[in-house]
């Protein structure tokens, strides 16, 4: 597939990056020279520096023959334009990255088709829907939901005190309420099997249907309490979005940041949130705003260093949770090694809901995992193919890709070995970079 990429910040970055792996025909345009001069230097695909809304740069980048555009630049209104131009040199299909609340009420099929947009992605909407879900289980790194709640992906730090620290895989008693489908040992993904030894210090990926999540926090140590108060520090547009959702949750809520206007803003457009205007890495302000009784300290501002530095002073002053929003993905590895308790990507989340669009129809979903490359596939089993009703055991699955779990009508099926793949199943696996299109043929229909 010929794909042009609008903008060559982060977001525009992986989906580049993860594209051409795949061998996609992959064109970046930005006006920015460091930017281009970067993925010239890292990446293999082909990288023009111009404006996107210049008709002899589209025509450079190949505009006529391409297949798909991504615009994800951080202006929303070159976003739009760029989609509303591709459209009319005939492309199929267009992606927009759109962050500003303003812009929501464009998210409508009526309104968007005549803007030429088939996609908008709002990075801060997902990342602030996705720290909600983390606040729910404030214990696990990360966690995410699949099949309309009803499955649960978690992410938890090994910690010397869990039961199942230094066993063996196959040596833990999960009595089929989860499976444990990956380790993160030393920034490296495995793809375990019965044989692999949990470490403290790894970080376990795990599926569990939603009611067995009381057995899977005793086995590795964890508890679970209702967060009542909430300290945001940054006003930016994530800010606005998370407040809102947890206003609904009746959470009470302070929102720290040093820009008047942006308080100001807030104040109007929230209905109960405290709005202070400060620095949130201001020691005496965090004191007296008594931080010590916070359930979750959350950084969200627009500069990294200020998250990591405010969260950590947080932390050292007795809130209980840290979360932080990081731009660089590098930095995810390393913050929870500093005190950081869960760190938080919007470009990766963006990135991962755009490249469900590249793979086949029967892929459900996708998410990225963290700055791992590995991915989770939420996929519809065909409905004609000889990997139909053959125990699982005698299936040659792909090599660095796991079964999750199965969904069969209102069942939740950890899988056995005996257990088989009916047609209509939906199924969530776990897979790495280099095994995903083997998955995706695996699970394809054959009539």
């Amino acid at each position: 597939m010929k794909i042009i990429i609008i903008g060559a910040g982060k977001v525009g970055f992986v989906l580049a990056h993860m594209l051409s792996n795949e061998n996609h025909d992959v064109t970046v345009v930005d006006r920015n020279e460091d930017r281009i001069d970067t993925v010239e230097q890292r990446l293999d695909v082909n990288a023009i520096l111009g404006s996107c809304t210049s008709a002899d740069v589209l025509q450079q980048a190949g505009v006529e023959s391409a297949d798909m555009l991504l615009a994800v630049t951080e202006r929303d209104e070159l976003n739009i334009v760029a989609c509303f131009i591709a459209k009319s040199h005939g492309i199929k299909t267009t992606v927009a990255r759109v962050r500003n609340p303003e812009f929501v009420d464009l998210d409508s099929e009526t309104v968007k088709k005549s803007l030429g947009i088939d996609l908008m992605i709002n990075p801060e909407r997902i990342a602030a829907s996705q720290i909600c879900k983390m606040l729910d289980y404030p214990d696990a790194v990360n966690v995410d939901y699949f099949n309309e709640g009803r499955v649960l992906m978690m992410e938890f730090k090994v910690q010397p005190s869990a039961q199942v620290c230094g066993k063996q895989l196959k040596e833990i008693k999960t009595h089929f309420h989860y499976l444990i489908v990956g380790i993160l040992r030393r920034g490296r993904m495995i793809i375990p099997t019965g044989i692999d030894r949990i470490e403290e210090g790894d970080h376990i990926f795990l599926f569990t249907p939603i009611q067995h999540i009381p057995e899977v926090e005793e086995d590795f140590g964890q508890h679970r309490e209702r967060v009542k108060d909430v300290v945001i520090a940054g006003g930016e547009t994530i800010s606005f979005y998370l407040a809102s959702e947890l206003e609904k949750r009746k959470i009470d809520i302070k929102i720290f940041e040093e820009d008047l206007e942006k308080c100001k803003q807030l104040a109007g457009a929230l209905d109960h949130a405290l709005i202070i205007h400060g620095n949130a890495s201001d020691i005496q302000l965090l004191k007296d705003e008594n931080i010590e009784e916070a359930d979750a300290f959350i950084a969200v501002s627009d500069e990294d260093n200020f998250n990591v530095l405010s969260a950590v002073i947080a932390k050292e002053l007795g809130a209980t949770r840290t979360i932080v929003q990081l731009k660089m993905s590098d930095y995810m590895s390393v913050s929870n090694s500093i005190g950081i308790d869960q760190s938080i990507s919007p470009r990766l989340l963006a990135a991962g809901s755009i490249l469900r669009y590249f793979h086949s129809k029967n892929v459900l979903s996708l998410r990225l995992i963290g700055d791992t490359n590995a991915q989770v596939m939420e996929i519809m089993a065909p409905s004609e193919s000889e990997i139909l009703d053959i125990p699982l055991m005698d299936l040659d699955f792909p090599v660095n890709a796991i079964l999750g779990t199965i969904v069969r009508g209102d069942d939740v099926i950890i899988p056995r070995g005996n257990d088989v793949i009916l047609a209509g199943d939906k199924l969530i696996v776990i897979t790495l970079p280099q095994a995903c299109k083997k998955v995706e043929k695996f699970f394809e229909e054959r009539h």
